[in-house]
This record gives C-alpha cells, sequence and structure tokens, in this order.
C-alpha cells in the first residue's frame, strides 16, 4: 500500500481519535478533545480530508468524519515508506526476512511482525 500524503504530527494525532470511533465521529466531538484554536481545528481536519483518510458526511450542522483507512494499515505503509527510502527494500517484511537469511516471510509471519511492532507501539505511548 502505498500512502497518499503522510499526516503531520497533528493531523496523527486527530486521526488518532478518529480511528477510535470507527463508526465515525462529529466534528464537535473531536474539536471538544483538542486545544487548538476552533479556526485550526477546522483547518486540520479540512487538510485530513483532503489528503484522502476521511470521508465527511453534513449531519445537520456537524460533519461526521469516518476514517478511510485504518490505523494499521497506515503506520504499515509509512513505515514500509521510510524501510524503502532509507535501506532501499521494499517493506519492513523483506528486510527481516533477509536478515533470517530468507528471500520472504510468509503471510502469517508478515502479520505476527507488525502486531508485534503496532504492541511495542502502543505501549511506547503509554
Amino acid at each position: 500500500m502505498t500512502i497518499k500524503k503522510k499526516l503531520s504530527e497533528t493531523e496523527y494525532q486527530f486521526m488518532e481519535y478518529i480511528w477510535k470511533n470507527p463508526d465515525g465521529i462529529i466534528s464537535q466531538e473531536i474539536c471538544k478533545h483538542f486545544p487548538q484554536a476552533e479556526s485550526t481545528k477546522g483547518v486540520i481536519l479540512h487538510n485530513i480530508k483532503k489528503k484522502g483518510y476521511v470521508k465527511v458526511d453534513r449531519l445537520g450542522k456537524q460533519r461526521l468524519y469516518t476514517a478511510l483507512i485504518n490505523k494499521a494499515d497506515y503506520d504499515k505503509a509509512v513505515m514500509e515508506e521510510k524501510i524503502q527510502d532509507t535501506i532501499g527494500v521494499a517493506s519492513l517484511g523483506a528486510l527481516v526476512a533477509s536478515l533470517c537469511g530468507k528471500e520472504k516471510l510468509t503471510e502469517k509471519q508478515t502479520e505476527e511482525l507488525y502486531k508485534f511492532l503496532e504492541k511495542v507501539r502502543n505501549e511506547e505511548h503509554e
């Protein structure tokens, strides 16, 4: 998977909040959660939509933001892009496989690797 445009750190924080609500979340709830000025929050949400990471539906005066990509897929794509740029291999799985003397990992091994990395990442934020 290739990411469209990377999220800024602040956009990523907003997306983390949106990802916690897989059925979508209204703009008012998102805005209550963050300290920025209302106009700044509006710009951040607009940029996330413009980058193609959320779908926005109008609900009266509110807007419902629903993620179009899940957090794991986004994080995986960013990680793989960094690996490609830094080391020149196409994916983290290819890197780990080469370190183990293999051509590639199985689908199950790749899935387990990303689950492990997600667990490490979540523990870092606790």
